[in-house]
C-alpha cells in the first residue's frame, strides 16, 4: 500500500474519532494478511480493547471504510503485528499465519487540527518513513500542481525558504546560515519524530512481554535506550485485561491485578517521579500516590509507621544523622545477616517455650488439661525456620487452647478484681498517691514504655494503638498499678522472677495495701499463667508482638557482627547509634527490619498458613496492604541490594514479578549497585534483558558518551545510535569562563540561537549546576538577563520541593536531581566545582549530565578541566 493511501486512512480515523467522541483513540494502523481473518486492515489501540483473539466482532469501533478491526496493542494479535515479521505464530485461538504488509505507528494530537503527529511508516524492504503531520503530509498531496512533487513536507518549506530569500539581496554567507539552519532544524525534527513514537520496537515489546509472572527481570540498557519506557509499557501490559491471552491465572487475579493492589513503581527522586507520571498517564496507567512512590520518603513516613515500628509509645525511633551505610553491595553478606538474625530469634522462642514446658505444674486438674498440650509442644523444638515454627505454634493454640484459655481468663479476673481493690487504697494514701501520679503524668508526657512484659493474659480483642489524647490519671493508674502487682506476685511465687530496679520504688507502694488479699493463692496462679501462655498463645503474641523486643536484644551484637564480617567502618556507626537513649534505627536496620518480617509473611503466605489467613495481626495487616503483584523499580542501580531486596519483598511468593530498569554506569549514589551480579545472586532466579539501540541522542553526542563510558569503565558500550552520523548534528561546545556576568552572556546567547532553531519556540533546555545554591543564584541571574527577556524567555529553578519544571521555561537544575530526564538542550555549568572525593561517582555525574542531552551540550568550567575529564577539551 502506498504511503499517500495510508496517511488519508489515518486522517479519515482521526477525524472519525473526534466527530464521534471516542473515548480510545487509535495510535497506529497495521495492514498484515491473517488466516482466518475477513480483514486486513488493523487499528492499534493503548487501551484494553479485546480479551482473546479472534473476538473481533465486539471490537469494531472505528470508522468501517475500508472494514478494519481493532486490537489491543498488549494482545497476543497486538504482538504479532509489533513485531513486523512473517511467519507461525500460536495463539489462544490456535495457529495463525501472519504476511506483514506495513505499520503504522503517530500520536493522535486535535490542536491546532485534528492530525496525526510524529509519526513513522514502516514497510518490509524500504526505509523508515518519518512524518511530523499526516494533515501536512495530506495537504501537499492534493494541492493542485503538486502531484508530481515529492511527498515530503521538507521540499516544500526548502523551496519557500530559497523563493524569500532569493527575493532579497543577501550575500553568500548570509545565505549559508540560512542554508544550516534550515538543516540543523530539518535534522532535529526528523529525529524528535523518531523519539516520540507510541508504540516500542520490536525487542522493546519482546522484553515487555517476557517473564510474564516467573520471577524478577532487570531491563539494562545505555542512556536513550528506552528502558523507562518499556518498563511502564511491561506494567500496563502485565496489568491489561489481554494478559489472559499469556496467562491462565490472569483470569480469576484479574479483579486484583487491575485494582489498588495491583501494581507500585518506585523511584530514587521527586523530580523524576513526577516527569514519569506523565508517561504513564499517556499509556493509560492511573498513576496515583497509592501507586508510584519515592522509595526513601516512602519507607520513612508510610512503612515504618504501618508496620507499628516508629513513632510515638513506638518501640523505635528514626537516626537522621548520619546516612553512612552499614551494609555493602554482598549478597553473601546480607544472606547471612537475615539467617543469623532468623537464628537469634528462633533461638530466643525456643528458650521461652522450653522455659513453659519444662515448668511443672502443681495443681493436678490443671496438670491434667495441660499434659497433651505440653507432649505436644517438644515438635516446636525441630522447626528449623521461623515460618514453621510460628505454624506450629498456631496449631498447638488451635488445637489445645480453649480449655486452657478458660482457666486463664479465671485467673486474669481475679488479678483484675485484687488490682481494683489496690488502685482503691492506693487514692487514700496521702502519702504515696501524689508521688505515684506525678510519676505516671511524667511517663504519659514522655510517652515511656514502662518495660518489655511478657504477656500475663489472653487478649479477646486487639489492643488499641491509638494513643490517648489527654492522660487520665485512674486509667494510667489501673493499668501501671496491674503490672506491678503482676511483678509483686511473680517475685513472691518464685525465685527467677528479679523485680526491675526502676520499678521497685513503685512495687513497694503496691505490696503495702494488699496485706489481706489471697496473694499467695493468686501469686501461683499467675506464675501458671506466664509459663502456660506462651504455649497456647499462637503467633500473635509469641512471635509478631515480640519481634521488636527481641531485635532491641539482637542489634547489641550487631558491633561484633559487623567486625566478625568485616565491616569496620559501620562497627563505630552502630555503636554510636547504640548509644543513643531512645531506640533509633539506622536507615539500614529500617530496611533489614522491613525485609526480614516480609520475607517470614511471604513463607507462610507460600504455605497458606492459618495466621496469614487470618486477620488481626498488625505486621500481616500491613504487608497485605502494600502488597503488589507488579513491582517496577526505576533507576534501580542508584539503590542499594539492601534497598532492592526490600522493595522486591512486597511481591507475591507465588506470582513474582518484580522488574528493574537501569544503567550500571549512571548510578549517582555512592551506595548503589555497581552489577547486577549481586542481586542475581541474593535473588537467584532473575533474568537480564538489554537494550542496545538508543533514540534519545544525535550520533555526535551518543559517541561522546559512549567515549566516556568505555573510559571510565574499560569496557565496550553496547549500545549504538539508532540514526547514522548527520553533518548537520549540533556540536557540543565547551567553554573556559569565570566571571559570572560572561557566562550567563554567553549562555543568554546560545538560548537564543535554539530558540531560532525551533521556529521562534523555547524546547526543553535544561541548566545543570553544582549546588542547590547554584540553581537559585543562576535562575535569578538570567531572570534580569535582558536578552532573554526581550524574547520572552523565562527562567525557572527547579528543585525537589519546587516540583516539575514548566513548559515553556529553562529548566535550573542540581545535577544530583537530573537522573532519567531528559532535554533537547543541556548546559553544565562550572564542571570543576562539583564536589565530590569520589572520582567514579564525580565521572558518573558527568556522564549522567551529558546523556540526557538530546542535541545540544554546552558545558563551561571555572578554572580547569577536573582530572578525567581532560578529553573534553577537544570541544573547545
Amino acid at each position: 500500500m502506498k504511503k499517500e493511501t495510508i496517511i488519508t486512512e489515518i486522517l479519515k480515523q482521526r477525524r472519525t474519532e473526534e466527530d464521534q467522541y471516542a473515548l480510545h483513540k487509535a495510535v497506529g494502523r497495521a495492514d498484515a494478511e491473517v488466516s482466518g481473518v475477513p480483514y486486513n486492515i488493523f487499528w492499534l489501540y493503548n487501551n484494553e480493547l479485546d480479551r482473546a483473539y479472534g473476538n473481533f466482532d465486539k471490537q469494531r469501533i472505528v470508522h468501517n471504510h475500508p472494514p478494519a478491526f481493532a486490537i489491543a496493542k498488549n494482545s497476543k494479535l497486538g504482538e504479532v503485528i509489533i513485531s513486523r515479521k512473517n511467519g507461525t505464530y500460536k495463539t489462544a485461538k490456535g495457529i495463525i499465519e501472519v504476511d506483514f504488509k506495513s505499520l503504522t505507528t503517530y500520536t493522535p494530537s486535535k490542536t491546532p487540527r485534528v492530525d496525526a503527529i510524529n509519526g513513522s511508516i514502516e514497510i518490509p524492504n524500504k526505509k523508515k518513513f518519518l512524518f511530523r503531520s499526516a494533515y501536512e503530509l495530506q495537504h501537499l498531496v492534493e494541492e493542485p500542481g503538486l502531484e508530481d512533487k515529492k511527498l515530503d513536507i521538507d521540499q516544500l518549506l526548502k523551496d519557500q525558504l530559497e523563493a524569500e530569500t532569493l527575493g532579497k539581496e543577501l550575500n553568500k554567507l548570509e545565505r549559508e546560515q540560512i542554508e544550516t539552519l534550515y538543516n540543523i532544524t530539518r535534522y532535529i525534527r526528523d529525529n524528535n519524530e523518531l523519539r516520540q513514537q507510541p508504540i516500542p520496537d520490536a525487542i522493546q515489546d519482546g522484553i515487555k512481554r517476557s517473564r510474564i509472572y516467573t520471577g524478577p527481570l532487570v531491563i539494562d540498557g545505555g542512556p536513550g535506550t528506552g528502558k523507562t519506557t518499556t518498563l511502564i509499557h511491561r506494567i500496563k501490559f502485565l496489568i491489561d485485561s489481554t494478559i489472559t491471552d499469556y496467562w491462565d491465572k490472569a483470569e480469576s487475579l484479574l479483579p486484583e491485578l487491575q485494582g489498588n493492589k495491583g501494581w507500585v513503581f518506585f523511584s530514587p527522586n521527586p523530580l523524576l517521579l513526577g516527569f514519569l507520571q506523565n508517561a504513564m498517564a499517556e499509556e493509560g496507567l492511573k498513576a496515583s500516590s497509592n501507586r508510584t512512590k519515592v522509595w526513601n520518603n516512602y519507607l520513612n513516613t508510610e512503612l515504618l509507621f504501618n508496620y507499628g515500628l516508629v513513632g510515638p509509645d513506638k518501640p523505635f525511633q528514626l537516626y537522621r544523622h548520619s546516612m553512612d551505610s552499614l551494609l555493602n553491595n554482598d549478597p553473601s553478606l546480607l544472606s547471612k545477616l537475615m539467617n543469623d538474625l532468623e537464628k537469634f530469634i528462633l533461638k530466643q522462642l525456643k528458650q521461652r517455650i522450653e522455659k513453659s514446658r519444662l515448668f511443672k505444674i502443681l495443681d493436678e486438674e490443671l496438670k491434667k488439661i495441660c499434659l497433651p498440650l505440653v507432649a505436644n509442644a517438644a515438635s516446636l523444638a525441630d522447626a528449623d525456620t521461623i515460618s514453621r515454627f510460628i505454624i506450629i505454634a498456631d496449631d498447638l493454640a488451635e488445637n489445645f487452647g480453649e480449655a486452657i484459655k478458660s482457666r486463664i481468663k479465671q485467673i486474669n479476673e481475679q488479678l483484675q478484681a485484687n488490682t481494683d481493690t489496690i488502685q482503691l487504697r492506693l487514692t487514700r494514701d496521702v502519702d504515696n498517691y501524689p508521688k505515684v501520679i506525678s510519676f505516671l503524668k511524667e511517663q504519659f508526657e514522655k510517652r515511656v514504655t514502662m518495660e518489655e512484659e511478657e504477656d500475663d493474659e489472653l487478649e479477646t480483642e486487639e489492643t488499641s494503638t491509638i494513643l490517648a489524647a489527654a492522660f487520665n490519671e485512674q486509667v494510667e493508674l489501673r493499668k501501671n498499678i496491674k503490672k506491678w502487682f503482676r511483678k509483686y506476685l511473680l517475685n513472691k511465687a518464685t525465685t527467677d522472677e528479679k523485680i526491675p530496679e526502676k520499678q521497685k520504688e513503685w512495687i513497694e507502694i503496691v505490696s503495702q495495701h494488699c496485706n489481706d488479699l489471697p496473694t499467695e493463692e493468686l501469686a501461683n496462679r499467675v506464675l501458671f499463667a506466664k509459663n502456660i501462655i506462651p504455649l497456647i498463645a499462637g503467633s500473635g503474641p509469641l512471635f509478631f508482638r515480640k519481634l521488636t523486643a527481641v531485635y532491641k536484644a539482637f542489634r547489641r551484637t550487631l558491633p561484633e557482627w559487623f567486625e566478625s564480617n568485616g565491616l569496620l567502618d559501620a562497627v563505630s556507626r552502630i555503636k554510636k547509634i547504640l548509644e543513643e537513649k531512645e531506640a533509633r534505627l539506622h536507615y539500614d536496620e529500617r530496611c533489614i527490619l522491613i525485609l526480614f518480617v516480609n520475607t517470614i509473611i511471604r513463607q507462610l503466605q507460600r504455605q497458606n498458613a492459618i495466621v496469614f489467613r487470618n486477620e488481626g495481626d498488625l505486621f500481616i495487616q500491613a504487608f497485605k496492604d502494600q502488597q503488589r503483584f507488579v513491582i517496577g523499580i526505576d533507576e534501580a542501580s542508584d539503590f542499594s541490594l539492601l534497598e532492592l531486596a526490600c522493595m522486591h519483598s512486597f511481591s507475591h511468593p507465588l506470582y513474582n514479578c518484580t522488574t528493574l530498569s537501569g544503567d550500571l554506569m549512571q548510578r549517582m549514589t555512592k551506595d548503589g549497585l555497581s552489577d547486577w551480579e549481586a542481586f542475581i545472586k541474593y535473588l537467584g532466579d532473575v533474568e537480564i534483558r538489554s537494550l542496545q539501540t538508543s533514540y534519545r541522542q544525535s550520533p555526535t553526542l551518543l559517541k561522546l558518551a559512549k567515549f566516556f563510558y568505555e573510559k571510565v569503565t574499560g569496557r565496550k558500550a553496547l549500545y549504538d545510535s539508532y540514526t547514522s552520523p548527520s553533518p548537520y548534528e549540533p556540536q557540543p561546545e565547551i567553554k573556559h569562563v569565570s566571571n559570572i556576568e560572561d557566562k550567563i552572556i554567553w549562555i543568554a546567547k546560545k538560548i537564543q540561537a535554539i530558540y531560532r532553531t525551533y521556529g521562534n519556540k523555547i524546547p526543553s533546555i535544561a541548566i545543570f549546576v553544582p549546588t542547590n545554591e547554584m540553581v537559585l543564584s543562576v535562575a535569578k541571574d538570567l531572570k534580569s538577563c535582558d536578552m532573554l527577556a526581550d524574547f520572552g524567555i523565562d527562567v525557572q529553578g527547579v528543585t525537589e520541593e519546587g516540583g516539575l519544571m514548566q513548559k515553556g521555561k529553562v529548566g535550573i537544575f542540581n545535577i544530583q536531581n537530573i537522573k532519567g530526564l531528559e532535554f533537547e538542550a543541556v548546559f553544565f555549568i562550572d564542571i570543576d566545582r562539583i564536589e565530590d572525593s569520589n572520582t567514579e561517582l564525580l565521572q558518573k555525574y558527568v556522564y549522567v549530565g551529558l546523556s540526557r542531552a538530546a542535541y545540544y551540550l554546552f558545558i563551561t568550567y571555572h578554572n580547569k578541566l577536573p582530572d578525567g575529564l581532560d578529553f573534553l577539551s577537544q570541544y573547545e
